[in-house]
């Protein structure tokens, strides 16, 4: 019942809980969708922020409602997985590694000044005093790359045009219609569960 009902506000983009409650006090549809009869009292608005805490804080079951309803989603075949589409950038650096970020998921790489100190390019790398170049580097980003470069080759033009028409779509309507626009959450954890039930709704 706790999750049909965020399933409805996600569902048809209601934008607090408060008014979740509320249309669903008045709304047949719902309340046979969450299965409470028309005397039957509907729960408090504060009942799923309160369960969250006590029952699903730091489990992984939001990722298990979102995984049953795609593998549902496949096998009625209503999603395929021969096209990826991803947004990419496109960064190179040779360096020794430094350290790794684990808040940014960056990997640093600075430069040996050894070496660097009697570059002639020197100037142009890096303005640094202790002549050490420093480079930050995203821990995916050789797959970032590895999109960018497959979206230079003849088949993935044809489909990337495609993209407009498809995720691009998906996008938009899972902002305008099903309240990702902005979030009343906070912390990575809440916002991340949100995500996974909007895209199951949308599933």
């Amino acid at each position: 019942m706790l999750f049909k009902i965020v399933l409805v506000q996600y569902t048809f983009g209601i934008k607090s809980m408060r008014q979740t409650i509320s249309e669903i006090q008045t709304n047949n549809a719902y309340r046979w969708f969450i299965g409470y009869g028309l005397s039957k009292q509907i729960p408090h608005l504060t009942t799923f922020g309160k369960n969250y805490v006590r029952r699903f804080k730091d489990t992984d079951i939001f990722e298990q409602v979102f995984v049953r309803v795609l593998e549902e989603a496949v096998n009625a075949g209503l999603i395929k997985g021969d096209a990826v589409f991803i947004d990419a950038t496109h960064v190179k650096a040779n360096a020794n590694k430094k350290k790794y970020d684990k808040v940014k998921l960056e990997k640093e790489y600075k430069s040996d000044p050894l070496i660097c100190k009697s570059c002639p390019y020197l100037n142009i790398c890096t303005g640094s005093k202790d002549c050490t170049k420093l480079v930050s580097r995203h821990i995916w980003a050789r797959y970032m790359e590895e999109a960018e470069h497959l979206r230079h080759t003849d088949l993935n033009k044809e489909i990337y045009a495609r993209r407009k028409e498809t995720i691009e779509r998906v996008f938009a309507d899972m902002k305008e219609k099903h309240g990702m626009r902005w979030t009343t959450l906070r912390g990575l954890e809440r916002v991340s569960a949100q995500a996974m039930l909007v895209a199951a709704c949308m599933n």
